[in-house]
């Protein structure tokens, strides 16, 4: 059976006579397709709380490496929020332009707003840096 067949038409294709898709398919397919779209925003971006001891103001330094080292950049900030973005334009483009993380500053918790994949990895890396520090100078207070 070959998909390219010079006098094939379009209806001759969806036609129940062992072509490659039978009667009625078409609309299942499109509802099937519209149920997908629906329901991917709703499994795939999320917003989790990031718990640190503080604000973002202390731990800025922090929050910035951390998408540094995830290849995130920089693009707006205003008084309530921060948004980055993936720097690579190819892993951009993979993800459909759907690639901003916005974190919402203030004190802890801290939201952090996106895809959940890199969320969930940014997130719990902030949160172990975060208390790293903190370790490191209750450390450096009683020696």
């Amino acid at each position: 059976m070959t998909i390219f067949t010079p006098d094939a038409s379009f209806s001759d294709i969806f036609s129940s006579n062992g072509k490659l898709f039978s009667d009625g398919s078409l609309p299942k397919m499109l509802a099937f397709l519209a149920l997908c779209s629906a329901i991917y925003p709703a499994l795939t971006y999320v917003k989790k709380e990031i718990f640190i001891e503080g604000s973002y103001d202390d731990f800025k330094d922090i929050i910035n490496e951390v998408f540094e080292q995830f290849e995130y950049e920089f693009v707006s900030d205003n008084e309530n929020s921060i948004t980055y973005r993936k720097k690579s334009n190819f892993a951009r483009f993979n993800r459909l332009y759907e690639d901003q993380l916005i974190l919402t500053k203030g004190d802890s918790p801290l939201f952090l707003s996106g895809l959940r994949k890199d969320l969930i990895r940014i997130s719990s890396r902030i949160e172990y840096m975060a208390k790293e520090k903190i370790d490191t100078e209750s450390n450096e207070e009683k020696n």
